[in-house]
């Protein structure tokens, strides 16, 4: 009869579809569905990426305004001219923040809600897909049931093929449905996408054309300025070679007065307990401040290091024994040398002129 062979039919479809006798595998809906869901987390990446240009868009202002603010408080006479180009600039920021607020308003309505509302047809697929799925398992089942009750004889095999008939049935049509649905909604993206583009768009034209036109205005007012400014302006410290701070104490008052500055200076006579430098022969004499002083010769003479002298302060100079220094000015108990291209304080009792 036409039951017998539709139950039969819908028999040998699953038997011939299943893997083990237990599964039934369709590798084309497989492939559909994993792309499909590839498609899901796209929609997913851009959603949570336009979420991400909004907040980064509001971080911009927000950080234009604390800079703004600093500078005032910080850096510019409150009456310069300047100053009044910043507070400017403050106001057109705030201006801007409100717009920002509505462009964020219309973007949540025309972009983000939209997206939401196309996402719900993947949501749909998937519910109906977990419901194939529950037919596909029930069916694999029921076709189980069919041949062992075939082959016992059993009174249920009636009752079940029946069963498998109307669960065949069920399955092969919502199958059929979503491998024509699937398909279509992979494609539909790509002319989704054509509004949404033109609308991500706008928003950015119009957040940056606005700020674009109101900072023109602002870059008006300093065409006056020299912007070269920022690499010729000179500083205003003593400079580096007159300072106080790197003078020798030998340098100030009488030698009591030296005395009792290198007693805490940087270059400091050490205690009697104080261990010598390393040394590559002999005794070093102490740093100065002891006697034995070489005799002094003209500056540009070169001299020979009598002792090692290691140092960790930039200022100084380091040498080994036999080292040729070349001494570029002599002022007290430090003077200043070279050595491979490198000048720097040495304690002249270290040195032997050659």
């Amino acid at each position: 009869t036409f039951k017998m062979a539709f139950i039969k039919k819908g028999f040998e479809s699953a038997k011939s579809a299943v893997r083990g006798g237990t599964r039934t595998e369709d590798k084309d809906f497989k492939s559909l569905a994993l792309e499909l869901d590839d498609a899901k987390k796209g929609l997913d990446r851009i959603n949570g990426h336009v979420t991400g240009y909004l907040s980064a868009e509001l971080q911009l202002l927000q950080a234009q305004k604390k800079l703004g603010e600093d500078m005032i408080s910080h850096f510019l006479d409150d009456k310069a001219p300047e100053a009044n180009l910043v507070r400017d600039n403050l106001a057109m920021i705030d201006k801007l923040l409100l717009q920002k607020q509505r462009l964020d308003d219309a973007m949540r309505r025309d972009f983000l809600d939209p997206i939401n509302k196309y996402k719900q047809q993947y949501r749909e697929i998937e519910e109906r897909q977990r419901e194939r799925k529950r037919r596909l398992d029930e069916m694999d089942k029921l076709t189980d049931d069919v041949k062992k009750y075939t082959a016992k004889s059993d009174a249920r095999l009636n009752a079940t093929q029946k069963r498998l008939e109307s669960v065949t049935q069920a399955y092969e049509e919502l199958n059929a449905e979503l491998m024509q649905d699937m398909p279509k909604l992979i494609h539909d993206k790509e002319v989704f996408f054509h509004p949404m583009t033109a609308v991500l768009l706008d928003s950015q034209y119009e957040f940056y054309h606005s700020m674009a036109e109101q900072l023109a205005l602002l870059r008006d007012r300093t065409a006056q300025i020299d912007r070269k400014g920022v690499h010729t302006h000179p500083p205003v410290l003593t400079p580096r070679n007159q300072s106080s701070a790197h003078k020798t104490y030998s340098s100030f008052g009488t030698s009591s007065t030296s005395t009792t500055a290198a007693s805490t200076g940087l270059y400091s006579t050490p205690a009697a307990t104080t261990a010598a430098p390393h040394m590559a022969g002999g005794a070093a004499p102490g740093l100065p401040g002891r006697p034995g002083l070489p005799p002094r010769g003209p500056a540009g003479v070169r001299f020979r290091a009598q002792w090692d002298f290691a140092t960790d302060i930039p200022e100084e100079l380091p040498f080994r024994s036999g080292d040729t220094l070349n001494v570029l000015e002599q002022n007290g108990d430090w003077w200043k040398a070279e050595m491979g291209g490198r000048v720097g304080l040495v304690p002249a009792n270290y040195l032997q002129p050659m």
